[in-house]
């Protein structure tokens, strides 16, 4: 239960309180908070084929001499990830959440084309091995494991009290799902009234449009179509024990599929005792992906917007503070003050923030031809100390954070598949330790204080280079202070100072640099004011 609260004056109302409340008192500490406070999480997303193999006798790439290894299985599994999970590798990271890729039987064989023939002779289809090719909505890919190896993992994640989302698609079927032979009929049309192909029109056909010609896109408007569908998402929610869903493609399905999803889930909490957390995938205005949020409906999406405004912040040195705070401040006004938007450090359609951050892409040419043309390696360690500083800022501000697999030890890559390298943990370089422990600090400080998970939250300015990131939750206040800089920058901090004080308060500090007078090239400190 909450509490919510506003004050106003003089016509001006200020930001929303948001009080969780245990029996008849205010919640004060974090140890009274349950994983299933969906404010308390900090999400790890990872691609099932491409983090750890766990059970090698289930390792069947594809045999085609037209994929690339790159774009082939690789032997991740689902036994793999509850490995890693019981050796406490998420929890020492500070993650609580584990969001897994699409793990239903996906189609066989090669499909689709990358290609660019007027530049380079590489060329590569691909197999299913990411998940979103499903010829089945209900069953397990047998190269992910079993039915067996998704309880097994879940139920460990309950164990160490980890929430595992399960990654879910409903918009398309592969054309070799069975579906298309008894119902044919059940998809959009892939041609337009004018004759031309209703493929990747993303915005101005996105409730029909197909992403490729092998992936048919239901007519999920069509009641029939609808039910079906709903009824294998709502499955899992009955066999698995996954605590949420992760819904791909959420724009290109009509808002009454999710009405219907949704009462069929909330039938289901009364029989598994779970509530259901649903976050989507859209890209677009935040009218368009509000308009998707609702009790009804789901619970939040991810904040791709902001996500673009801090790889302009953060990546790029000519880059601003202004432009990012102007759109967080936007996502504040059109999700809420306290939304459980996800915040990503990327994912698996974008190219690595390290590589767009040290140089090593150039973010005006197409980052895909990069990835398969290029060798991407780290350019130094200016692409370290920018993931940090990401890092920083994502568990500083609302929203969950989700941490793309690979981003905690600043891994590289161009855009898809380069960016779904195998996941490493041994072998690592000093920048990529101190990467994780960092990720895992600042984490575990979000996680331990309730300002920074039910907290207000200003924005200030010192300097042009210099944000203060300061979140209040009762009499309990953090601030973080971020530097953009190449050059360290001072901290000015008198403005902190009691009214009736002139000098710099005193500081206890948190997390982050050791120096909170001081800040570092990209460096971040969290600090609380030390009041006697």
């Amino acid at each position: 239960r909450h509490l919510r609260a506003w004050a106003a004056h003089n016509g001006g109302i200020s930001q929303d309180l948001l009080l969780p409340v245990e029996g008849n008192n205010l919640v004060t500490e974090v140890s009274q908070l349950e994983r299933s406070d969906w404010h308390t999480s900090t999400m790890y997303f990872l691609m099932v084929d491409r983090f750890t193999d766990g059970e090698p006798n289930n390792n069947e790439p594809v045999e085609d001499a037209d994929i690339q290894p790159e774009a082939n299985h690789q032997g991740g599994d689902l036994q793999g990830v509850e490995q890693r999970l019981c050796s406490g590798y998420f929890q020492d990271l500070g993650m609580n959440t584990v969001w897994i890729s699409p793990v239903t039987q996906n189609a066989e064989g090669a499909w689709g084309l990358w290609q660019d023939s007027t530049r380079t002779d590489v060329t590569s289809k691909f197999s299913g091995y990411h998940g979103y090719w499903p010829v089945s909505c209900t069953q397990v890919d047998r190269r992910f494991g079993s039915q067996g190896a998704l309880e097994a993992l879940t139920s460990s994640a309950h164990e160490q009290d980890m929430n595992v989302v399960l990654d879910y698609v409903a918009n398309h079927v592969h054309e070799d799902h069975p579906l298309m032979d008894i119902h044919p009929d059940w998809t959009t049309d892939l041609y337009l009234p004018d004759g031309t192909m209703n493929t990747e029109k993303w915005d101005e056909h996105r409730l029909t449009t197909w992403f490729d010609t092998f992936m048919p896109t239901l007519d999920l408007e069509r009641d029939e179509v609808s039910e079906v569908m709903s009824d294998s998402a709502a499955w899992w929610a009955y066999h698995s024990g996954i605590d949420g869903f992760r819904h791909d493609a959420t724009k290109h399905i009509p808002e009454s599929f999710w009405r219907k999803l949704t009462r069929k889930l909330k039938e289901a909490q009364q029989q598994t005792g779970t509530r259901m957390f649903q976050i989507g995938e859209t890209y677009g205005s935040p009218d368009l992906i509000g308009s998707y949020l609702s009790s009804g409906m789901i619970d939040a999406q991810f904040d791709f917007n902001l996500y673009d405004k801090m790889v302009g912040a953060i990546a790029f040195e000519d880059g601003n503070w202004e432009d990012l705070v102007q759109t967080n401040r936007e996502s504040l006004q059109a999700y809420g003050a306290h939304h459980l938007m996800g915040n990503i450090t990327g994912n698996q359609d974008r190219p690595r923030f390290t590589s767009l951050a040290d140089g090593s892409l150039d973010p005006q040419e197409d980052t895909k031809f990069q990835g398969w043309t290029q060798d991407i390696e780290h350019n130094g360690h200016q692409g370290y100390a920018k993931m940090r500083l990401l890092m920083s800022y994502l568990m500083s501000v609302p929203g969950i954070p989700c941490v793309y697999y690979g981003d905690e030890i600043a891994d590289v890559g161009g855009n898809d598949p380069d960016n779904r390298r195998m996941m490493r943990f041994d072998g690592l370089n000093e920048q990529e330790r101190r990467t994780r422990d960092w990720t895992s600090t600042w984490a575990k400080l979000r996680s331990s204080h309730m300002a920074m998970l039910y907290g207000t939250t200003e924005f200030t300015l010192l300097s042009p280079e210099v944000l203060l990131v300061t979140r209040t939750y009762l009499d309990q206040q953090v601030h973080v202070a971020l530097n953009r800089s190449g050059a360290p920058q001072s901290l000015d901090l008198t403005s902190l100072a009691p009214e009736d004080g002139q000098e710099a308060p005193a500081l206890v500090y948190l997390a982050g640099q050791e120096s909170a007078t001081a800040l570092e090239p990209y460096g971040a400190v969290a600090f609380e004011i030390d009041t006697p």
